[in-house]
């Protein structure tokens, strides 16, 4: 039996296991042993290299394996990235961190290096080789996408070629324009992750200071119950001092999941927001569907999952039937949209780059 080293790295946390290509073993038990440490970040571009080397010994450790055991590597990680190196993450503190000549000068095995978007998609690939045309996507602090067709993910130059958050979806609705972190406005990201709700709440706020909002009550604590809490102006909170709720450091006060909760509360500013971002979900999931006409789009990420009711199902609800017609939204007939079904999807998706990476041998 093959052992294939799995990575998943992150800005917070980065997991390193042990897969096998076991045919008779379901998937999700094809992930014989993984660990997660948090990502430290220094100003040192092999700082994480050396972080994710030292927790794979660790794993290989446990498992009574050494290195020689090791058929191929598989590697998600932020991107843009560019010949096994990531040109530029802000959350990883720095940028051009190499990331397979280190782990290649260390195990010498074929290595697969790619974003985990695509990573998620090659996952889902392995798990569904029945669907040839699917799209994998995530909707989470950002929104991100691989897509998988004629049985194999489609990276593009850069292996970029699922950036699907930057569709540009979101003109013509009401309310101020969303500005995105990549520089453009008005991105599906801006307006439907985590981030970009979050986004649009504080720099509504902010313009208008004397505007109560239970968002705001979430800013200022964490009650228990909505009987303990009221609605909130930005005056109300910095007794009449004038604040921003953007700060340099990129940890803003408004947060995603405040204005869901607010949402939930009844909070008229949270519901035209959230009612923004339904329909925007519903012009992206149509442009996915315009652009590469998948059999299927499986759907992952904190905020898809977790506020499932409020943001996949009014697409789902709006578009019909899969092989029907949305003509609203999509020329083409409607994919059936779905939640992926399995909690480590990345990880298994690089189970899939290690797979792909000896297969090239």
């Amino acid at each position: 039996m093959a052992y294939y080293l799995v990575i998943d790295l992150g800005g917070s946390f980065f997991r390193v296991g042990i897969g096998t290509d076991n045919p008779i073993i379901p998937l999700e038990r094809r992930l014989v042993n993984w660990m997660k440490e948090n990502t430290t970040k220094r100003p040192d571009r092999l700082w994480i290299p050396g972080q994710i080397i030292d927790l794979v010994h660790l794993v290989l450790n446990r498992e009574s394996l050494s290195k020689e055991d090791i058929t191929a590597i598989g590697i998600a990680t932020p991107g843009p990235i560019q010949d096994g190196v990531i040109i530029g993450s802000p959350n990883l503190g720095c940028d051009y961190i190499p990331i397979v000549g280190p782990l290649m000068e260390e195990f010498n095995v074929p290595i697969l290096h790619d974003n985990d978007a695509n990573t998620a998609a090659n996952g889902m690939g392995l798990a569904r080789p029945d669907i040839r045309d699917q799209v994998t996507m995530c909707i989470s602090t950002g929104i991100g996408g691989g897509v998988y067709q004629d049985g194999g993910v489609r990276r593009g130059a850069n292996y970029s070629s699922g950036e699907i958050g930057h569709f540009q979806v979101g003109w013509g609705i009401r309310g101020q324009e969303a500005s995105c972190g990549c520089g453009a406005l008005n991105c599906w990201e801006a307006h439907s992750s985590g981030s970009g709700i979050a986004g649009k709440a504080a720099s509504f706020l902010m313009e208008y200071p004397s505007k109560r909002s239970y968002i705001l009550s979430y800013v200022s604590s964490s009650p228990v119950s909505v009987a303990e809490r009221s609605p909130l102006s930005l005056q109300e909170l910095f007794d009449g001092e004038s604040e921003s709720l953007f700060v340099p450091s990129g940890d803003n006060l408004i947060q995603g999941w405040m204005v869901y909760h607010a949402y939930h509360d009844g909070d008229p500013l949270a519901k035209r927001l959230v009612g923004e971002a339904i329909e925007v979900n519903k012009r992206g999931f149509g442009t996915i569907n315009n652009a590469y006409n998948p059999q299927a789009i499986f759907v992952y990420g904190g905020v898809a999952l977790g506020q499932w009711p409020i943001t996949v199902a009014p697409v789902i609800e709006e578009f019909g039937r899969p092989g029907g017609y949305c003509r609203k939204y999509t020329i083409n007939p409607v994919p059936k949209i779905e939640k992926v079904p399995f909690d480590q999807i990345v990880l298994l998706g690089a189970l899939a780059n290690a797979i792909e990476a000896a297969n090239r041998l």
